[in-house]
C-alpha cells in the first residue's frame, strides 16, 4: 500500500465531533486536549476529523470515544441504534461493523472514558477483542500491550479567577446534569438526594446549576423517549445552565464534586479539578483511591460523614481560616508534579506515543 494512503484519523463520537471534540468555544475550555491532539496529528501529516463518508482504506486509525455505536449484537440492535443516533443528531454510519467486514480491525482504537454507570459496554471484553489499542483510566485493565493507561485530560489553559471574600460567598453549589443510571454504583441518585437535602437545610445558601433540570413537558417527553428512567421533577434551587464553571464556583465556599460512579478505582474526572482551579473547595465522592491522585488536604472527603446532615454541619461551621487552608493546599497541589498527568500535554504525548509504537 502506498505511504500516501491511510493519512486520516477519524473519530466516532456521540454527537458531532466538530462540537464535542473540536469546538474552541466549548464550555470550560474542555475541548483543548482534543484540539491539541488534532494539531499533533497534523504535524505528523494526518487529517484528524469526525466521521463522514471517508473510505476506511484511507484511515490509519479509527477512534471510538466510548462504546457508543459499537455493536455486534445483530441487525435489530443496530437498527435501534441508528434510529436513536438520527434522533440525537449523531453519526448514523455503522463504522464499527463496516470496519470488521472490511477486515481493518487492526486500525480500531477505543477510548474508555465514561464509567460503567454511563457506558457499561465499555467493559465488554468481547468487544475489546476487535480493537488493536484500548486507552483506559482503569488500572485493573492496563497491560502495556492492548490496554494503555491514560488520565482523563484537563485543559492546560485556565483563566485567572479573582477570589471572592469568604464573607460574601454562599455555602454550597452543585453544577451537574440531571441524569439516571441502572448501575448499582451510580451516584446520580445520591446527587439528587443531596440537592433535595440542602435545598431544605440552607435554602438561601445552596444553588443548583447544570443541564436537564426542571424540564418542560416537551423536554421531558423527548428525553423519556430515549431513557425510560427519566422523571419529571421540580428543584427549587435550580438556577439554570452555566457557560463556564469558573464564573460560578468563586461565589461559593464549597462545590459538590460527585463522580458518576462510586468506588471505581482510577476514575477521576474533571469535576474536582474544575472546582479547585476556580478557588472553591470540593466536596468529593467517587474514586476510592482519590488520595493517590489528589492531596487529601485539598478537598472534603464525603466518605468521612455518615449523612448529609453531618456534612452540612461540618461545612457550615468551618471557619474562614480553615477554609483558607483547603484553598492553599489546592493551589500547592495544582502547581505540583502530581497534577501534571491530568493536563492536555501529557494526554497528547501518551496517545501519540502509544499509537506510534503500534504502527
Amino acid at each position: 500500500m502506498s505511504p500516501a494512503i491511510r493519512r486520516r484519523v477519524i473519530n466516532h463520537v456521540a454527537g458531532s465531533a466538530e462540537r464535542v471534540l473540536f469546538d474552541p468555544e466549548a464550555r470550560d475550555n474542555c475541548t483543548e486536549p482534543y484540539i491539541k491532539l488534532r494539531d499533533r496529528f497534523a504535524e505528523h501529516g494526518y487529517l484528524f476529523e469526525g466521521v463522514t463518508d471517508q473510505p476506511l482504506t484511507e484511515c490509519r486509525w479509527i477512534i471510538f470515544w466510548d462504546t457508543w455505536g459499537v455493536d455486534v449484537r445483530g441487525v435489530h440492535h443496530r437498527l435501534m441504534h441508528r434510529a436513536k443516533a438520527k434522533l440525537g443528531g449523531s453519526p448514523v454510519r455503522d463504522v464499527f461493523n463496516e470496519a470488521i467486514r472490511a477486515k481493518v480491525s487492526e486500525r480500531l482504537v477505543l477510548f474508555m472514558f465514561e464509567p460503567p454507570s454511563v457506558y457499561p459496554r465499555n467493559w465488554d471484553a468481547k468487544l475489546h477483542q476487535h480493537f488493536r489499542v484500548v486507552f483506559t483510566w482503569d488500572p485493573a485493565l492496563v497491560d502495556g500491550r492492548k490496554y494503555h493507561r491514560i488520565y482523563l485530560p484537563n485543559p492546560t489553559v485556565f483563566p485567572k479567577v479573582d477570589p471572592v471574600p469568604f464573607s460574601k460567598r454562599k455555602l454550597l453549589v452543585d453544577i451537574s446534569g440531571y441524569k439516571f443510571s441502572n448501575h448499582e454504583r451510580e451516584l446520580f441518585t445520591e446527587r439528587r438526594r443531596l440537592v433535595r437535602f440542602f435545598t431544605q437545610r440552607v435554602p438561601t445558601g445552596f444553588d443548583l446549576f447544570g443541564e436537564g433540570w426542571n424540564m418542560t413537558w416537551r423536554q421531558y417527553m423527548w428525553r423519556r423517549l430515549r431513557d425510560r428512567n427519566v422523571r419529571r421533577e421540580f428543584f427549587p434551587a435550580y438556577r439554570g445552565p452555566v457557560r463556564h464553571k469558573w464564573d460560578v464556583y468563586p461565589h461559593y465556599k464549597f462545590g459538590v464534586c460527585y463522580e458518576n460512579i462510586a468506588d471505581q478505582p482510577g476514575y477521576v474526572s474533571l469535576k474536582i479539578f474544575d472546582c479547585m482551579r476556580a478557588g472553591c473547595v470540593p466536596v468529593y465522592l467517587g474514586a476510592p483511591d482519590i488520595a493517590s491522585y489528589v492531596d487529601r488536604d485539598a478537598f472534603v472527603d464525603r466518605r468521612l460523614f455518615r449523612s448529609n446532615d453531618d456534612l452540612a454541619r461540618f461545612i457550615s461551621e468551618m471557619s474562614e481560616r480553615e477554609h483558607a487552608r483547603y484553598l492553599d493546599a489546592a493551589r500547592d497541589y495544582l502547581e505540583s508534579s502530581r497534577f501534571k498527568p491530568f493536563l492536555a500535554e501529557h494526554f497528547v504525548d501518551r496517545v501519540i506515543g502509544v499509537l506510534e509504537a503500534a504502527s
